[in-house]
């Protein structure tokens, strides 16, 4: 049975309380609020941090004479269940590994988008940084700014995080992973590489700050 996604629930303030607000918020009228990035049957978006069913995705490429290619795109996913607006400035910090063969690089295009149960809708997108492009074996978190217009999203639409992965290769087949567990578990997955990703080096836990309108 597939996953059920958590959904984006947010408080209805009692009569006659006080809603305090960051002094960024106050600033953007945006409410932000962190989400971390797991996959189990499908990608899910959460406030919490839980142990992930699989902890980061891997990914090869032969020589693709350093030529940026996509190798492959996650979605993780969020039911909203009142209606709200987004927009504003999102962050998006995603973990990355890649090989010591031959000289490679790698980086991620983060999107933010709305599914209404049939089609995503991309609404922006971002580029990170890379890792690479170099012969040595590194651990790199990743980090792309994502300027979202104002959308509004309907009770049981779901707002999406998407990442898509972009390899640059020479010579040899090499490895790319991407990490995507809340909790930054530590396990054997070495994958077709052979190499375990060293958690104590860098966290696996990928997260994404997302702005919410909010009246002030």
């Amino acid at each position: 049975m597939a996953a059920q996604n958590l959904p984006i629930n947010f408080a209805i303030p009692a009569e006659g309380s006080v809603a305090s607000y960051s002094f960024s918020e106050l600033l953007s009228g945006s409410g932000y609020v962190e989400f971390y990035l797991g996959l189990n049957d499908t990608g899910m978006l959460t406030e919490f941090q839980y142990y992930s069913k699989t902890s980061l995705t891997e990914y090869s490429s032969a020589d693709n004479n350093s030529v940026w290619t996509s190798a492959g795109s996650l979605d993780f996913k969020q039911r909203v269940n009142k209606p709200v607006s987004v927009a504003g400035k999102a962050v998006a910090t995603i973990p990355t590994w890649k090989s010591n063969n031959s000289s490679t690089g790698v980086r991620c295009v983060v999107s933010i988008g709305k599914y209404d149960g049939v089609t995503t809708t991309i609404l922006a997108s971002g580029t990170t940084n890379q890792n690479g492009q170099s012969t040595a074996e590194v651990y790199k978190y990743l980090t792309a700014e994502i300027d979202v217009p104002k959308t509004n999203f309907k009770i049981g639409e779901y707002l999406v995080v998407r990442v898509e992965t972009y390899v640059a290769t020479e010579q040899t087949t090499s490895y790319f992973k991407i990490g995507h567990d809340p909790s930054n578990q530590s396990l054997s997955d070495t994958g077709s590489s052979g190499v375990a990703w060293n958690s104590s080096t860098l966290s696996k836990s990928a997260r994404c700050v997302i702005p919410f309108e909010v009246e002030v």
